[in-house]
């Protein structure tokens, strides 16, 4: 949605905008997941750095870019960010790891024209009222 205010004044080409949108369910792509509940899941995939901007947690404890998780327990393992299947339950085809749940929000304000150097430089029309009298 954009608003344009009114085009003389002092809001003279000012514009407000915001968008919204919701995802839900977008398949993560290769996410390390348990096999099944005894196993540790193997994190050595990811780096430290992406394991923090997972925000991926062993019980309370979150990877940082600089100390992340080399494997973890199954009934350890989370993200804030990431819907991880239930160990044993992950399948490509119908139960992938999936983005969790989120609102986008994006507000922008703007001024058309800023330093008044836009001018109209064609001939100008004529005053089609005058041709009617």
């Amino acid at each position: 949605m954009q608003y344009q205010f009114a085009k003389r004044g002092p809001l003279n080409g000012l514009w407000a905008g915001g968008n919204w949108r919701y995802d839900s369910g977008q398949v993560a792509g290769a996410m390390p997941f348990a096999v099944n509940s005894t196993t540790p899941v193997d994190l050595t995939r990811l780096t430290y750095d992406q394991q923090a901007q997972l925000r991926h947690r062993l019980q309370r404890r979150e990877g940082h870019a600089h100390s992340g998780f080399q494997s973890c327990l199954p009934s350890e393992y989370s993200s804030s960010l990431i819907s991880i299947p239930a160990p044993g339950t992950e399948n490509d085809d119908h139960n992938p790891p999936r983005i969790a749940p989120r609102s986008l929000f994006d507000a922008s304000v703007g001024q058309d024209n800023i330093f008044h150097k836009e001018r109209y430089k064609g001939k100008p029309e004529p005053d089609r009222r005058e041709h009617h009298r």
